[in-house]
């Protein structure tokens, strides 16, 4: 007996197969097979007009790529708008570290060796500090911390001194503000988080040395509803727990609990882990604030 090839004796079995039982596959739709032109020349000479999007299918098929188009304009918007807080926030950061700027212009030789608040740096190494996250890449950041071992205080502090041992006090200013529209941010750090920081810091500055630096109040209301919720590194979010802060300066607070109440400078200093700060502030909690 001819024995046949495996794979026709395969194709027979499936043949085999009861034709009754139902189709395991998604129904195809139907072959359009003419389908008419959405729109009419007006010169046309043919007697038969076409019809219009209106009355044949392509009209849905045009209606539904229209509604596409919109989806995709919404979608497209939509990113456009979970990006323009970050956009924003740029700005005031650009327009924060001009005014900076112009701030260290001013400072003496003195001021910029007068310890900040800032524990173990003085006025020129906050300075330089600020200048890492506008001056390096994230490439040379990184390699910097794998030097340090992934230790972040460690790497901030050998870059501080280093950039701050290279550089006089003018080109510090300088590098203020030739870098203040750079829009780049330590790994880890959202554009929020650069601003808190470089609000921060002038305070620990302006703070040390007597020198008043005035920011628009909404940039230190801005970095208070950021810092409150920092924990890593900084530990705001424990430091503050349990505890009110109340703004004397503008409608702010946040918390409950034993009163902290004080300007805006000095609640963001205290919140930062500044104790220099607690003496211009009052409330039953500022004894709480000074054992943590």
């Amino acid at each position: 007996m001819h024995r046949l090839p495996r794979r026709r004796l395969v194709r027979r079995r499936s043949r085999s197969r009861d034709r009754a039982q139902p189709s395991r596959r998604w129904p195809r739709s139907p072959r359009r097979s003419w389908r008419p032109s959405c729109s009419v020349g007006a010169g046309s000479s043919s007697s038969r007009s076409s019809p219009t999007c209106d009355q044949a299918p392509c009209g849905a098929a045009g209606r539904n790529r229209e509604t596409l188009i919109v989806v995709r304009c919404m979608r497209s918007s939509g990113r456009h708008d979970r990006r323009r807080p970050a956009m924003e926030t740029w700005d005031r950061v650009k327009a924060d570290r001009e005014a900076f700027a112009d701030y260290l212009a001013t400072l003496t030789e003195q001021d910029w060796a007068a310890p900040s608040w800032c524990a173990g740096w003085s006025v020129k190494d906050v300075t330089t500090h600020l200048l890492v996250s506008s001056t390096m890449s994230k490439g040379q950041v990184f390699r910097a911390f794998l030097a340090s071992g992934f230790n972040l205080d460690k790497m901030s502090a050998k870059l501080t001194t280093r950039m701050s041992g290279e550089m006089s006090n003018e080109q510090v200013v300088a590098a203020t503000r030739s870098t203040a529209g750079v829009r780049s941010a330590p790994p880890g750090l959202k554009p929020v988080g650069v601003f808190a920081e470089l609000v921060t810091h002038a305070n620990d500055i302006s703070m040390a040395i007597g020198k008043p630096f005035q920011l628009p109040m909404e940039s230190a209301v801005i970095a208070l509803d950021h810092m409150k919720g920092v924990q890593p590194v900084l530990g705001c979010r424990k430091r503050i727990a349990g505890l009110r802060l109340q703004a004397t300066d503008t409608e702010w607070s946040t918390g409950s609990g034993p009163l902290v109440e004080g300007d805006v400078q000095h609640l963001l200093s205290a919140m930062t882990g500044r104790k220099q700060a607690l003496a211009d502030l009052s409330g039953d909690g500022v004894n709480v604030l000074r054992g943590r």
